[in-house]
């Protein structure tokens, strides 16, 4: 039985080839058009992600006031007036932080000491909300259990990848690095983790007990030569002694080993060996033996327990005396950054760097730029699309109206008019979002993979390209709404008119005369 198709489908069917175009030509512009802007949608939205990274890392979101001695009464009462809820929350403070800052030394992978300059060192409290932002997995690692790595060992060290790798290291094989306490004096300390950034740009970051200890240091007994090495295996340790006794002659019953808190420390007779021109002065060349390559080892410095408390008195003492280099204001975001420095500049007579002010200035200038040069653009792109696909449909209509003219002479319903145009636009524009879509994507993830990583070096996991997105979701429900609308707006225009004057084309005629 022959099948008819109803006076909908059939329109339809011939008004979408008919606005189209000849071999869909205009869902091939507008394919176009929209392709180029889905690319600028990708490209501009992890643009800004990243910006916006950069702009809430919370150890980018603030500055360092230093606190010398002529400042020192004006600092203290700045930061007693900043714990203040009202005061917080006009400049957007989120916390305040105390720390010192010191050059530290340590031993690299050659058993050398540092190079100048010396590796930028600063303290935190173990207490400091600042932690849960230092110990977040896209931040830092740790082999150890999740947690407070400095309150469960106060005197371990966390550092950055980019020192370790300066040392020779790799993050997998230490845990325990050689600090230099002053002269040749060198102790283990616990690697507590490794982090992609640290406050203020430092390299390492200890507490205020660690800073104590190294000030004070406790030296004990210093008859011997000691080294340490990274395991608790005895089998490990006896060949290690004996690399050493083949290739220095060191006698076998001038070394005693002990294993200590997950190393084994090495003690060596100077009465017996020269150990101190090998160990102090040739340790670089341990390293290269073949049979100690595989180890990771350093000299050693025994340190006198501290059973009297004199480093907590100490601690207690530097608190009490304001004995701090920096008074740290982390901010939520950095909008009341300028305000707040000219408020203590006037109130407390305290500075901050105009430079580092200057910096974070351009840097929120930068961003909101850019955001409003992308929405320009979006809004531009959108309008092109909506007056493009606006003209094919209105030069559509004028060729036919007269057609128009005679389905409403006939009984056509208006409404029903309205309803296939607006289908018919609302195919073609989905129709070129799909395949545009389809293209953006391909180009940028390509481009984004091959071309851009190769040219520009962004964080780690940073994507270049991210189409399907927030802005992708707003930009696409926004341009179908807006051309709905026009399409409504344009055929009732033309639909409510009398079907004489469409047929006889009136208006026209009106306009000639």
């Amino acid at each position: 039985m022959k099948r008819y198709l109803s006076f909908n489908a059939v329109v339809r069917k011939n008004e979408f080839k008919a606005i189209a175009g000849r071999r869909y030509r205009t869902i091939a512009y507008l394919t176009g058009m929209l392709s180029v802007t889905f690319l600028c949608i990708g490209f501009s939205y992890q643009a800004l992600e990243y910006q916006r990274k950069l702009a809430d890392n919370p150890f980018s979101n603030w500055i360092n006031i230093e606190v010398t001695r002529s400042v020192q009464d004006s600092s203290l009462n700045l930061l007693s007036d900043l714990r203040d809820p009202a005061l917080k929350n006009r400049f957007l403070v989120k916390n305040i932080y105390l720390s010192k800052g010191f050059g530290a030394s340590f031993l690299d992978r050659n058993g050398v000491s540092s190079a100048l300059p010396l590796p930028k060192a600063r303290t935190i409290d173990p207490r400091s909300p600042i932690i849960a932002d230092l110990l977040e997995p896209d931040n830092f690692s740790s082999s150890g259990p999740p947690g407070n790595v400095f309150q469960r060992d106060p005197f371990g060290m966390v550092v950055t990848d980019n020192f370790l790798k300066k040392t020779g290291f790799h993050r997998d094989s230490v845990k325990y690095l050689s600090y230099g306490l002053y002269s040749d004096n060198y102790i283990p300390v616990r690697l507590l983790g490794v982090a992609r950034e640290l406050p203020d740009h430092a390299d390492v970051l200890c507490t205020d007990m660690f800073y104590i200890m190294k000030s004070y240091c406790y030296p004990g007994d210093k008859s011997y030569s000691k080294l340490f090495i990274e395991t608790t295996e005895k089998k490990e340790a006896e060949l290690f002694i004996s690399i050493l006794q083949k290739e220095f002659q060191v006698a076998p019953d001038s070394v005693v080993h002990d294993v200590q808190e997950g190393i084994t420390v090495l003690f060596f007779s100077n009465e017996k060996i020269g150990t101190r021109q090998i160990f102090r002065d040739r340790l670089g060349n341990l390293y290269h033996l073949d049979g100690l390559r595989k180890y990771h080892f350093g000299q050693y410095t025994q340190l006198v327990k501290d059973t009297s408390g004199a480093m907590r008195d100490h601690w207690l003492e530097m608190k009490r005396n304001f004995n701090f280099d920096y008074l740290a204001v982390e901010f939520n975001r950095l909008d009341k950054l300028k305000e707040f420095s000219d408020y203590i500049k006037k109130r407390y007579r305290v500075s901050i760097n105009l430079e580092t002010v200057e910096q974070r200035e351009n840097f929120l200038f930068s961003l909101n730029m850019s955001f409003g040069a992308i929405i320009l653009v979006l809004m531009i792109a959108g309008l092109s699309v909506l007056i493009f696909l606006s003209n094919s449909l209105r030069n559509h209509l004028d060729k036919v109206k007269r057609n128009l003219g005679n389905f409403m002479a006939f009984g056509a319903n208006r409404n029903i008019i309205i309803g296939i145009y607006t289908i018919v636009v609302l195919k073609i524009l989905l129709i070129s979002m799909i395949i545009a879509s389809a293209l953006a994507w391909i180009t940028g993830e390509w481009f984004g993979k091959y071309i851009l990583k190769r040219v520009l070096i962004l964080g780690e996991g940073q994507d270049f390209f991210s189409l399907f997105n927030l802005w992708f979701l707003i930009f696409s429900v926004a341009i179908i709404v807006a051309a709905v609308c026009k399409t409504l707006v344009t055929v009732r225009m033309l639909v409510f008119k009398s079907p004489g004057d469409l047929i006889y084309e009136r208006e026209k005629q009106k306009l000639t005369r």
